[in-house]
């Protein structure tokens, strides 16, 4: 399987190491068009590519989202349609700044996500583990 993988931070790049000890094929991007993960790249070997973040999306049967929240509106919408998206964000005010709809508990980081990528199927994952535990527990069985 191809997996699109959208943010190639520390769950990302995690996440890429597992689905390629797997035996997937990843397509990374990050907010650089693929710029800096010529070292993951490299590590991870022929199953993996670099793309910008519309490719990733296009290109992969299902996709990883593990950007800032912050930074949702920023997805092209339109490449996530009908494909399976697994949310592993978290919503940080500090970091994200302040969503009303999720200070005030009428929403979810991921209900914010999926009114976006309207046509996607939305899946939450990846969000509650500490990618060093992912790093160093995660396994492929």
């Amino acid at each position: 399987m191809k997996i699109g993988i959208i943010g190639s931070g520390n769950i990302g790049a995690n996440a890429a190491r597992l689905f390629v000890r797997a035996g997937h094929e990843v397509v990374l991007s990050n907010s650089r068009a693929g710029v800096g993960l010529e070292a993951l790249l490299a590590e991870l070997g022929a199953q993996a590519q670099a793309a910008t973040i519309e490719e990733a999306a296009r290109q992969g049967e299902v996709l990883l989202v593990a950007i800032p929240f912050g930074k949702f509106r920023t997805l092209p919408a339109d490449a996530f349609q009908g494909k399976v998206v697994i949310d592993a964000g978290n919503y940080y005010p500090d970091r994200d700044g302040h969503f009303s709809e999720l200070d005030r508990d009428e929403s979810t980081s991921s209900e914010l996500l999926g009114l976006h990528l309207k046509g996607a199927r939305l899946v939450k994952g990846f969000n509650t583990i500490w990618f060093e535990h992912l790093r160093t527990q995660g396994n492929t069985e």
